[in-house]
């Protein structure tokens, strides 16, 4: 997925008052948004918003969407946000000190205010937490190139970064650069192959796996192709999981992957269906599954923008399935706290 170029075109037509009606805005369901709080009491959703400069903040909501509050301001982009598997950060990446996408990181509480974690000079595309806290993975890409520019030329590698490492770093006001990270992903860079959009396995284990896509040919329609991987967060057992898909999300029961297209794999029983949400077209995506597994989350597919929650379920099933609009402002990237917020 070409999230940044769709991130600008976004921007662009917000700014300038280009916005068509969003699909999900008359499916308003309040006995559903009842029950998404009362199932999901104090946890919260974080997720990039543009704003009226032509940037994008984070921000954070309860699971109805109600109570937003704006964690990063200023000029530039905040995007990607991934909470710490305690609730106590929001992990994201943002250009505000001018240059490349860097690592940041903000208190759920908004105070104090956000910190730059890294300097490492090259676009910081993707970024995911493991359960445990103990690290962190990147995809970066291998230049850095201003948002929205033509990307074919391009790659994009995996690295892991130890929490550790940033810990002794941030005690020492300093800010991790590449020479901190421990590269899991590369191939040559003439190849143009991207690896990014990592998401790690949810399991306390010491070495987990870390749910990624590889791209051919990236931001070259319609050659583009697209590959849901699997590998261990110290590089090993590196495998194809699906041949085509993008923006992969492990369950929190760590059972299932869900993908951009809707579709959900199950690891157990290797097959795959496809979420059923009434009304939904177009480029929807981005789907998260609640940690009680009952609810997904997810962009809405016109230039709005606005993100839609609905339950679970399964294509086939002949449940009717309305979509609550979770926000009125644009929303990229919705991700469930993986616990309640105090």
């Amino acid at each position: 997925m070409k999230k940044l170029g769709l991130l600008i075109l976004v921007l662009t037509l917000l700014v300038s008052g280009c916005g068509v009606n969003n699909q999900v805005s008359n499916k308003i369901d309040s006995d559903l948004k009842s029950e998404i709080k009362k199932s999901l009491p104090a946890y919260k959703v974080a997720f990039a918003s543009v704003n009226k400069k032509g940037g994008s903040d984070i921000w954070i909501a309860d699971v109805d969407g109600s109570n937003e509050k704006q964690l990063t301001s200023g000029d530039g982009q905040d995007i990607y946000p991934e909470w710490s598997s305690n609730g106590e950060f929001v992990y994201y990446t943002g250009n505000k000190h001018g240059g490349a996408l860097e690592l940041y990181r903000v208190n759920s509480k908004g105070e104090p205010k956000p910190v730059q974690l890294s300097m490492f000079g090259k676009e910081v595309r993707s970024i995911s937490l493991s359960k445990d806290n103990s690290m962190i993975a990147l995809g970066i890409m291998s230049t850095n190139v201003p948002m929205g520019a033509d990307l074919k030329d391009y790659s994009a590698d995996l690295f892991v970064l130890k929490m550790e490492v940033l810990d002794k770093a941030l005690a020492s006001n300093q800010m991790v650069t590449l020479e901190d990270l421990e590269l899991i992903l590369s191939e040559p860079e003439e190849k143009h192959i991207w690896h990014e959009q990592p998401c790690f396995q949810k399991t306390d284990e010491e070495n987990p796996y870390i749910a990624y896509v590889r791209t051919e040919n990236y931001d070259n329609d319609p050659i583009m192709k697209d590959a849901v991987y699997l590998v261990k967060a110290d590089g090993s057992d590196n495998m194809e999981l699906l041949s085509q898909g993008s923006m992969p999300q492990w369950t929190f029961d760590d059972k299932h992957v869900v993908t951009h297209e809707f579709m959900i794999y199950d690891l157990a029983s290797k097959t795959q269906k496809k979420l059923k949400i009434d009304g939904l077209s177009g480029d929807a995506g981005s789907p998260s599954i609640s940690p009680d597994g009952k609810y997904v989350i997810f962009e809405s597919s016109d230039r709005k923008r606005l993100a839609g929650v609905s339950k679970v379920v399964l294509e086939g099933d002949k449940t009717e399935n309305p979509i609550v609009v979770f926000s009125k402002r644009p929303v990229f990237e919705p991700r469930w706290s993986p616990v309640p917020i105090e």
